[in-house]
């Protein structure tokens, strides 16, 4: 089958980042934020995620019905707290703990299994494609073993915005955290054919910065361990 051209391989990606900015959407719309918690073969504690709210919960918290989950390995969504827990894996770089979050693959099977977003499209990408970061792993399925990537974020840089005179364009800007030259969250795992969405929320083994996120996404608000 042949590659598809430049112009299709935008459609496939703006079509992916639009879904992705609908589901993060749809998310922010009803809880703020989103929590995670580490579970499986790679999963050893929690990490709360949010833009808003507390992470207690109390008698009476109007809590989201599974059913409406837009990803369905989500494991709560607390309405009243703005806080949502989802699952939260540990992976590697350049040995130092590489902690991501998995929200689409583009094999049906592996989605189910996996609980998310079955995204068909993500499989059109060319092998070749520098949009996808090749990893490595003991597991076809990301997730289920330990994963080795080959770039990852650096969340140290702090962001900068100084509004222009009229609000936008801005006068002054600096972006935070930025991906590496051979990072990217659409990843295949061992040169296989399937494409994972894989976000790198924190790295290193912590302590965990949240209140300035030198090393964590900046929803990041609390990381503990599981019991």
């Amino acid at each position: 089958m042949p590659h598809p051209d430049d112009r299709t391989i935008r459609r496939i990606l703006d079509a992916t980042h639009t879904r992705r900015r609908v589901l993060k959407g749809a998310l922010a719309a009803s809880v703020g934020g989103v929590a995670l918690s580490r579970v499986g073969p790679q999963s050893a504690g929690n990490v709360a995620l949010a833009s808003a709210g507390t992470l207690r919960f109390a008698a009476g918290d109007d809590m989201l019905p599974s059913s409406k989950f837009t990803i369905a390995n989500t494991r709560v969504v607390n309405l009243s707290r703005h806080f949502a827990t989802a699952p939260l894996f540990e992976g590697t770089f350049n040995g130092q703990p590489a902690w991501y979050v998995i929200t689409e693959a583009s094999d049906e099977g592996m989605a189910s299994d996996l609980g998310v977003n079955f995204a068909l499209r993500l499989a059109n990408i060319p092998a070749d494609s520098p949009t996808v970061q090749s990893v490595t792993s003991g597991s076809a399925m990301l997730g289920h073993d330990m994963v080795t990537f080959a770039g990852v974020p650096d969340f140290s840089p702090t962001r900068e915005l100084t509004p222009g005179p009229t609000g936008f364009p801005s006068a002054h800007f600096v972006p935070g955290a930025f991906g590496d030259a051979l990072y990217s969250d659409l990843v295949r795992v061992n040169g296989g054919d399937i494409v994972f969405n894989a976000l790198i929320m924190a790295l290193g083994a912590g302590p965990f910065d949240v209140t300035t996120h030198a090393n964590t996404n900046d929803g990041v608000l609390r990381t503990t361990r599981a019991p």
